[in-house]
């Protein structure tokens, strides 16, 4: 461990760096439960072990350690904390399994990709309720059709067609702005996507967006337009739009006193 955080640091730095690791390395054994079925770190915690101790604070005894109270969530500080070996073991045995898209997934994971709430659908699915019917009426509530090569349908026939995760593409139109082209193309975790590296770590573009709040068209101009550097792509604030007002022109020997002109 790194010198500057101090001995009495080192197991909350071990957790950290462990978090880290599983998360972002394809190469850590424990890769695949975590950073390869989508579990992130929060931008905040990977970019300093400070912020991340800041959050959580010490760890109360040698017993506890880093837990997620969702275990289908993302490590940040309102998901996480400091906690027993049979409190982690009773949390993951409350887990109930449900089919989904042809996957085995739990109700947090399925409501994370049609985009409802888990309370939500956990209580529809409590009530009896098969998967479909618990989720229809969210995705009526919420439809979006997207126009591509002359065909327009929303964008669960567009998952359906495609054989990519419904919350997939609807992060991707709805998160990251990409265009139809973009979004029904670029496969799941395709090895031809372009990654970008960061403070140790390497993500997509889609990715280092969703990270960091800059909207993905914003933050792919900037890279592959532009050829600017990640740290200035990722570091420079987005200027907010402006509308755009009339240029005005006078002409003293006009009949009206000023002509209007909105320029194009």
């Amino acid at each position: 461990m790194n010198s500057k955080h101090g001995l009495s640091k080192s197991q909350e730095y071990n957790a950290w760096s462990s978090m880290k690791a599983r998360c972002n390395n394809p190469k850590e054994p424990g890769y695949p439960r975590y950073g390869g079925r989508g579990i992130r770190v929060c931008l905040r915690w990977l970019l300093s072990f400070e912020n991340f101790y800041t959050d959580m604070g010490p760890k109360p005894g040698p017993e506890y350690s880093l837990d997620r109270r969702d275990v289908n969530g993302d490590y940040d500080k309102f998901n996480c904390r400091w906690a027993t070996a049979e409190v982690q073991a009773n949390n993951r045995r409350v887990n109930v399994y449900y089919g989904f898209n042809g996957q085995r997934m739990t109700a947090p994971q399925i409501a994370r990709e049609v985009g409802m709430n888990k309370h939500t659908l956990k209580d529809r699915l409590d009530s009896g309720l098969p998967v479909t019917e618990a989720i229809s009426k969210q995705l009526k509530e919420t439809p979006r059709l997207v126009t591509h090569n002359g065909k327009t349908q929303s964008i669960l026939a567009w998952s359906t067609e495609t054989g990519l995760p419904y919350g997939t593409l609807k992060r991707r139109f709805s998160e990251y702005g990409m265009s139809p082209e973009e979004a029904l193309s670029l496969p799941v975790n395709s090895p031809e996507r372009i990654f970008y590296t960061h403070n140790g770590l390497s993500r997509s573009v889609a990715d280092w967006s969703r990270q960091s709040g800059v909207p993905f068209s914003v933050l792919n101009q900037r890279l592959k337009t532009h050829n600017w550097p990640i740290d200035r792509a990722l570091e420079t604030p987005v200027a907010p739009r402006t509308k755009r007002e009339p240029i005005v022109y006078d002409f003293p020997d006009a009949d009206e006193e000023a002509v209007s002109f909105d320029l194009i």
